[in-house]
């Protein structure tokens, strides 16, 4: 149930504990209540990674990593200048994500603009774009770049002619003029397999054995490196 603008899952109308476990999905996740359910010892599980409490068993996918890789091809394609649009939401995979981007701005391999595209104005995000004369533009996710895709066309730019284009999620079926769009992919069917699994380990272990159990899982994605991520051209 939704109290004042979020989901609550201690609540009257919640049937928790008819339920021997549960599997909790959503980008926000309230830290009390999270913590709540760990010290009372109630077995979940939740999809993504989860900071907002301490001891929260979940199953997610290191984005860390995938970020980490997806500069690393950016830089050797000679990109030194980029803009990353985000939706600034504070939640562990964005914070993720985010935390590569400065990391390689402060390591030198890849100079970031950080754009929080807040307001959703995709026309002012563009021509900050532009403006900024960066070769390459990263999305949070594929829907972010398809968007941003749009708007810069508006305004005459060829993708990824002028600028690259990648987006920090799953871009299977993502296409940006005809060509596959740069990114992850992120095996869903393993996660929730992986989610399934630990929560049976949790519901069946005994009070000795709970905990030796591995209760934080990060699962490699792989890098989808699609037509949109190209070489910089060589006048930029």
């Amino acid at each position: 149930p939704v109290e004042n603008g979020s989901r609550r899952l201690f609540h009257r109308n919640t049937r928790l504990r008819l339920a021997d476990g549960c599997i909790l999905l959503g980008q926000h996740m309230d830290g009390e209540e999270l913590a709540r359910l760990v010290s009372e010892g109630f077995p979940f599980v939740a999809v993504g990674r989860r900071d907002e409490a301490e001891g929260v068993p979940y199953v997610g996918i290191d984005y860390r990593a995938l970020t980490r890789e997806l500069i690393a091809k950016a830089a050797e394609r000679g990109h030194t200048t980029a803009v990353y649009v985000h939706g600034d939401r504070d939640t562990p995979s964005s914070r993720d994500r985010l935390a590569e981007i400065e990391a390689a701005g402060e390591s030198g391999s890849l100079s970031f603009l950080s754009l929080p595209d807040v307001g959703g104005d995709l026309a002012a995000t563009a021509r900050a774009i532009v403006e900024s004369g960066a070769t390459l533009v990263v999305a949070e996710d594929a829907f972010a770049a398809e968007d941003l895709a749009l708007a810069l066309e508006r305004l005459g730019i060829s993708l990824p002619g002028d600028i690259s284009l990648a987006a920090l999620g799953e871009v299977q079926s993502h296409t940006v003029g005809g060509l596959r769009l740069s990114g992850f992919h992120t095996p869903r069917q393993r996660i929730a397999f992986e989610a399934l699994s630990l929560l049976r380990e949790l519901i069946s272990a005994e009070p000795e054995d709970a905990a030796t159990i591995d209760r934080q899982r990060l699962l490699n994605g792989s890098l989808e490196l699609g037509e949109t991520l190209v070489a910089r051209r060589a006048d930029a």
